[in-house]
């Protein structure tokens, strides 16, 4: 007898998936973990959505699954609501295809799911804004983030 994968086989295949950046075999493992098809030991967790967007290189698909995950928060089981690190990963898919307008869509997400915006998001969104030339955007999102209590760095 074969027994169901586990959610360590599961993020470990997510985890190669996401190191070669394979995101619609990441997202069809997800699916599988989504319908129950993998078992009931591996249901979808944030982690699995996390390495998805680590695979994922097209701002359309991670807002989707940021969408999924808020979605999740409409049923009784099963919640994955997406956290700062999700966004963060997220943000970093926007600001390598250059699209500042997702970028600034998801900011404007995380915080209308309560998730105050750290260093590490407000960089990822000012690194595109900086990618596609729109300097009065980055300068905007720097004083946004004095603001709201959060510290610029030399990073950001």
């Amino acid at each position: 007898k074969v027994s169901a994968p586990d959610q360590i086989s599961v993020l470990t295949a997510l985890s190669a998936c996401a190191v070669t950046e394979n995101y619609d075999l990441a997202n069809e493992v997800l699916q599988l973990a989504r319908k129950g098809s993998l078992g009931r030991n591996a249901p979808p967790n944030e982690q699995m959505y996390n390495l998805v967007l680590t695979a994922c290189s097209d701002p359309v698909q991670a807002k989707s699954l940021i969408r999924e995950m808020r979605l999740t928060r409409r049923r009784r089981v099963g919640v994955v609501p997406p956290s700062l690190q999700t966004f963060t990963r997220a943000m970093v898919v926007c600001r390598k295809a250059k699209d500042l307008t997702s970028a600034l869509e998801l900011l404007e997400k995380s915080w209308h799911d309560g998730i105050k915006p750290d260093v590490y998001l407000y960089s990822s969104v000012i690194w595109t804004a900086a990618a596609v030339g729109d300097c009065n955007r980055a300068y905007f999102l720097i004083e946004e983030m004095k603001q709201n209590s959060c510290k610029p760095t030399i990073v950001s």
